[in-house]
């Protein structure tokens, strides 16, 4: 008697992991030509920031080497070994700390800024360390613990890990993006022109954390699903470029920012003068000047926040 064939779906396998390889193939072409345009127009900031990104770089390029290698391990060297599929490959695994040490140092660079804008919080500081480090820890442990239980199958037996990583992970980026608007939000000074810088940068401040949180809530969810499957490790593949993708594209776009707002630089004095003379010395008070120049903005993106001991530069 034969023995029974064991049917494999290899599409939310495989194909999963292949699709989810193609995709952070993409975004890390995305990423090399985001850094060309960094290192080519950014003369500006310090040194050790510069290095910082290329470390970043070349932590993106070695994370895409281990999904590369994990999937070459499965579709060429273990062609037609079923078998291969019930183990992950040490360089799946290892991919996982690359994305962990990536991720926890571009959320301390966006929380560098939070922290910075909001006027050196405790409070702020605390939440977004907290669950940064959480997020790290946990990503860390479970990636550990999974060498230990070998086979996929016995991942829910350190599920949990993953779930509080994606989960605070989640929690970070939202906490991140959330007290960047409050802080900003009270930048407020009751002008429209002005006003409307700060819808802007609010807007760039949503839209930097944006894909990431739903990167990591579909990665949840899908794990949470599907546990046994390759697909939510094909969504994980693109975390840490979305991540690094959002930093880069902060940085990149201060100039465009800038040329965007030039246009509200300087508050002409007809905008806040009352339209009736007043004699009133109660009523009436000398009229507030706001510039905020291009050198506002990119305190702004890189958290430098205090120059010459103003964060914005307003004259009575």
């Amino acid at each position: 008697m034969s023995a029974p064939s064991v049917i494999i779906n290899l599409d939310s396998k495989l194909g999963a992991g292949f699709l989810g390889n193609l995709i952070a193939g993409i975004f890390y072409g995305i990423t090399c030509v985001q850094t060309y345009i960094y290192f080519t127009r950014n003369g500006k900031d310090t040194t050790q920031f510069r290095i910082l990104i290329l470390f970043l770089w070349l932590l993106d390029t070695l994370h895409l080497a281990l999904v590369t290698h994990g999937l070459y391990y499965y579709l060429v060297s273990n062609y037609g070994n079923l078998l291969a599929l019930a183990f992950p490959t040490w360089s799946f695994l290892v991919q996982v700390y690359i994305t962990c040490i990536s991720d926890l140092i571009i959320r301390g660079v966006f929380g560098r800024r939070v922290w910075l804008m909001a006027g050196k919080s405790k409070i702020i500081a605390a939440g977004i360390t907290t669950t940064s480090l959480l997020t790290f820890i946990t990503g860390f442990a479970f990636a550990t613990r999974a060498f230990a239980v070998k086979a996929f199958v016995n991942s829910s037996q350190i599920s949990h890990f993953l779930y509080i990583s994606l989960g605070s992970g989640v929690v970070a980026d939202t906490f991140i993006a959330g007290s960047l608007c409050h802080s900003l939000a009270k930048s407020r000074t009751g002008f429209r022109k002005t006003d409307s810088l700060v819808n802007v940068l609010m807007v760039y401040a949503i839209n930097t954390c944006l894909l990431t949180t739903v990167c990591s809530t579909a990665c949840f969810i899908t794990y949470t699903v599907w546990p046994n499957e390759f697909t939510f490790i094909g969504i994980y593949f693109s975390l840490s470029k979305l991540f690094f993708n959002s930093l880069l594209a902060t940085l990149n776009s201060r100039e465009s920012l800038s040329e965007k707002i030039s246009g509200i630089s300087d508050i002409s004095m007809s905008d806040i003068l009352p339209q009736e003379p007043c004699t009133s010395p109660v009523l009436w008070r000398p009229a507030v000047l706001v510039n905020i120049n291009r050198e506002v903005v990119e305190d702004y993106e890189q958290g430098r926040t205090e120059k010459g001991g103003q964060r914005l530069a307003i004259a009575s």
